[in-house]
């Protein structure tokens, strides 16, 4: 406790340091400090975790587990599945059973518990049933990341690229990279992309055949909290099983998306294929997108304790690219495009297979996959010297073969005097045979002898490259009483190069290089968690992540350039109370980085701006209203603020971070009679979310401004009809709309602009 304390007084006055030399540069009056209440910083030395003290009890029910409520009412794990209305904060207490709150799932006690789940982890994990996810109004993927707390989504609106996607502090303006984003076990981050190192591309998803998801907020797992977990890690997981059916969505500028599903159920054997796909016309000139994706699974028991999984997609999209306007001219015309040759079009094929074996207090997980991507992009850009014409286009290739495999197993183990013990370990590796190249084009078409200048100096790039990538993790959890549990454990991450580059080193130079490079870490990861009272958890962390260098556009600079790891510290509380339908959740964090990532005021480029220093607050609260057998209604509400400083030479702002981010939530559901049939519903789900300022310059002479995003969602259903869905949804950005994506570069600020208003509309069935 006395460390944490002197912790928190040395991290505010050391950011109160770094706001004054800031405010200093940019001639400011104000200051802003950083405020981390001390008290509540003694408070989180304990460590915190979420907790559900709830009186349900497990029960057995034909052969079915289920949980008994407070009401009385016994709910199948079967059924109880897909019927809660909104996230969950897996913020878990020290009960081990997990309770279901009139069809809510609210897991209790979960970072006391011993257990694989990344669900018992010491962290702030945020869970999304398909309940939660089929809740949500979205024109992207992307989109359901929007109400967890913390995380920063921007949709740029330039067709089936990696959209903005960040948290804890680390930017969403960059294609998502600074997030780890696991599907079924195989991480989808691109390693040194030619569009950025990590390009985080999840459009390949089909939000229906989700069966959860987990946002881990910070670098504290030791099996995804590796490299690029900088501010935190995604891990989805598919269904084992969809059923056969049909959906049918139109919406505004001609979008139309057709999801048809074929399902076999046979007992240890099941198998599924999705068909999608989409037309969009876009909001702007030269946005339009088309989308094919097929995806099949086939899951096959072979005993009680071992399951063999197989999963096969193919995915391919083409779409126009409007690019950034000057916001000058977006205020004219708001749907103009940058040049109406830009374009881009990914073509996707992946295979992967997943084994489990059980047996007592052992678990097994096996893993391997083949991934190959072509992905081709060209945009114009809207800086140019007099001399460039502005038809010329910053294009790029990447074409790349990944393959895998994991093991990991897991012990679980009860000692004398009642205490528990449980390791989890594993070997992994990550492979990528790659051919990227960023090069200068006309009508797309690459320029034979391109100009030393293009879009940003060293913009061309050729690289033939292999990165591999081992890694080794082992973690302990201890409970030396049942109210409290430690953790430790470490990850050993190795990065080996075979690059050959092609790129500029001065104007009219080319230099060709043949490079090895190996790069190591080790990341140590701690964590401590206990229940001092009903219904009260108390959590803390350490953590780091790593980033490898980039094969592309940083080994032909610095062909000795090791790893950049980060350092995170955690702490929070929280408090649950299933009588009453009631969470509360708390936690304030710290984050080291040795070498920011920005982008030049002056070029457009990203240049290494130096070391730098996040402190973040995330809270949530959630209340149930109204929760019976028949209506439920319940509010929730999200806050998050960040302070993003450089701290190296370079002292001032880290770009593109929403200094602040809130929201509020309000879901409720009802019974109807349309057509008198007994389980009809109605329900409706609501959310507005405040974007607070963002700084786009270091100096913080530059910023966008506030702006605000609506979205409501009515969906009425009916099981015993085919499991009828029928659902119309709008988003609405109410004030500033060109604030979700800018940049600023040789004195123009250049922004995305969105819809004021987008409404979709739809049916789904099954058989």
């Amino acid at each position: 406790m006395i460390v944490f304390f002197g912790w928190t007084i040395m991290t505010r006055l050391r950011l109160m340091k770094i706001e004054a030399l800031a405010s200093s540069a940019i001639h400011a009056s104000r200051r802003d400090g950083i405020l981390v209440p001390v008290t509540l910083g003694v408070l989180l030395s304990c460590g915190t975790a979420n907790a559900v003290s709830g009186k349900g009890k497990i029960a057995a029910q034909d052969g079915k587990v289920g949980v008994s409520t407070p009401a009385g009412k016994v709910v199948s794990a079967q059924a109880a599945q897909g019927q809660g209305q909104q996230p969950v904060a897996i913020v878990g207490a020290a009960r081990a059973e997990a309770v279901e709150v009139s069809g809510q799932s609210h897991t209790a006690a979960r970072k006391l518990n011993l257990g694989k789940s990344v669900e018992n982890d010491i962290a702030t994990v945020y869970r999304l049933t398909q309940k939660d996810i089929q809740a949500q109004a979205t024109s992207s993927s992307i989109d359901l990341f929007r109400n967890v707390p913390g995380v920063y989504v921007e949709d740029y609106g330039n067709g089936g690229i990696a959209q903005g996607f960040g948290m804890r502090g680390w930017s969403g303006n960059a294609n998502g990279n600074y997030v780890a984003a696991y599907i079924d076990g195989y991480q989808r981050n691109m390693y040194s992309g030619a569009q950025s190192n990590g390009y985080n591309d999840l459009n390949v998803l089909i939000p229906e055949i989700i069966g959860d998801i987990n946002v881990i907020k910070g670098p504290f797992d030791t099996r995804y909290g590796g490299m690029l977990a900088v501010g935190g890690s995604v891990v989805i997981h598919t269904a084992d099983f969809y059923r056969t059916g049909f959906s049918q969505r139109f919406g505004s500028f001609g979008e139309a998306r057709s999801l048809l599903s074929y399902g076999y159920d046979g007992g240890r054997l099941k198998s599924y294929v999705v068909f999608e796909g989409g037309r969009d016309a876009g909001y702007r000139d030269n946005a339009a997108q088309d989308k094919v994706n097929l995806f099949s699974k086939t899951t096959y028991s072979f005993t009680s304790e071992d399951k063999l999984s197989f999963s096969a997609q193919i995915y391919n999209a083409n779409y126009g690219q409007p690019g950034y306007i000057p916001i000058s001219v977006a205020r004219v015309n708001p749907k103009a495009a940058m040049n109406m040759e830009d374009r881009g079009d990914k073509t996707q094929e992946t295979f992967n297979f997943n084994f489990t074996h059980t047996h007592g207090n052992f678990q097994l997980d096996a893993n391997l996959f083949v991934d190959n991507v072509y992905l081709y992009r060209s945009i114009t850009r809207g800086y140019y010297p007099a001399s460039v014409p502005r038809a010329e286009q910053n294009a790029s290739i990447d074409s790349r073969t990944t393959v895998g495999a994991g093991v990991d197993p897991y012990w679980k183990f009860k000692l004398p005097l009642g205490m528990q013990l449980d390791l989890r370990a594993g070997a992994l590796v990550h492979v990528d045979m790659a051919k990227a190249w960023n090069y200068p084009a006309l009508n797309n078409q690459a320029i034979p002898a391109p100009q030393a200048y293009f879009g940003s100096i060293n913009y061309f790039n050729k690289a033939d490259f292999t990165e591999i990538n081992p890694s080794l993790y082992l973690d302990m959890g201890f409970k030396p009483v049942k109210w409290m549990k430690i953790s430790a454990g470490f990850r050993y991450d190795s990065f080996i190069f075979s690059d050959n580059v092609l790129s500029w080193v001065k104007p009219n130079n080319l230099l060709r290089q043949y490079i090895t490079n190996w790069a190591g870490h080790i990341s140590p990861k701690l964590g401590i968690a206990f229940y001092p009272a009903t219904g009260l958890t108390l959590y803390g962390n350490m953590g780091e992540a790593v980033q490898a260098p980039n094969a592309v556009l940083q080994l032909n600079l610095n062909p000795s350039l090791k790893t950049s790891p980060m350092r995170s510290y955690e702490g929070g509380l929280a408090y649950d109370n299933t009588k009453l339908g009631f969470h509360f959740g708390a936690d304030v964090y710290t984050t080291n980085a040795s070498s920011e990532i920005g982008t030049s005021t002056t070029t457009g480029a990203l240049e290494n701006i130096g070391s730098s220093l996040r402190v973040g607050e995330d809270f949530d609260v959630r209340l149930f209203l109204i929760r019976n057998s028949h209506i439920e209604l319940d509010v929730a509400a999200n806050y998050s603020r960040v302070r993003a400083r450089l701290t190296g030479n370079s002292w001032g702002y880290v770009q593109f971070v929403p200094d602040e981010q809130k929201d509020y939530q309000i879901n409720v559901s009802a019974p109807v009679h349309f057509w008198g049939d007994p389980n009809e519903r109605l329900a409706f789900n609501f959310a507005h979310q405040f974007i607070g300022e963002t700084k786009l310059s270091t100096d913080g002479r530059q910023s966008s401004s506030p702006y605000q995003r609506i979205q409501g969602k009515l969906t009425y259903s009916n099981p015993t009809r085919h499991n009828l869905s029928l659902y119309l949804s709008a988003i609405a950005f109410p004030t500033d709309r060109f604030s979700e994506i800018n940049y600023y570069a040789n004195g123009v600020r250049y922004v995305g602009v969105e819809p004021r208003f987008r409404i979709q509309g739809g049916a789904n069935i099954s058989f």
